[in-house]
């Protein structure tokens, strides 16, 4: 297992890696196991370079493999999300019903609490039905400030 160190606007997030895959990309620095080496492998390298470029509005998609963790009911909202457009919101009830769990926003608004994928799984795109920017595992104006950046990279 082996990690890299990226620094951004919104603080320094941990890039975690095993077996060619990104298995965490999280600014909680408590979950980065004590096992994880530092070494720049090719895969961190390479997601560092497209972390630089997101936040420069150069990218739009993520190309990173990475893999997915959690219940199944938590794959499914990471898969689901992972391919939601950039620079778009969707509620938490259109996710719920875009997984066909129509009741299921609170559990999903928990699920996406755990996102181990920040950025790749770009949970900071859901909010409230009611427009409000709603909950993330990073604060609202970490939040605020990742949705600001996109709709300006998007207006360019």
């Amino acid at each position: 297992m082996n990690y890299g160190v990226f620094h951004s606007f919104i603080g320094e997030f941990f890039i975690l890696e095993q077996e060619e895959r990104i298995i965490a990309l999280h600014q909680n620095f408590s979950l980065l196991p004590s096992n994880a080496s530092a070494s720049p492998t090719p895969l961190l390298q390479e997601a560092m370079s497209e972390l630089r470029a997101y936040f420069k509005g150069e990218l739009k998609t993520f190309s990173l493999p990475f893999a997915l963790s959690g219940s199944e009911f938590e794959r499914k909202i990471y898969q689901t999300l992972s391919s939601f457009p950039y620079a778009q919101t969707l509620s938490y009830q259109d996710l719920a019903l875009k997984i066909n769990a129509p009741n299921s926003a609170r559990a999903l608004g928990n699920a996406l609490g755990k996102n181990p994928l920040l950025l790749l799984i770009p949970c900071h795109r859901v909010i409230c039905k009611n427009g409000k920017i709603g909950n993330y595992v990073l604060g609202e104006e970490k939040k605020r400030g990742l949705l600001e950046l996109e709709k300006k990279w998007s207006e360019d």
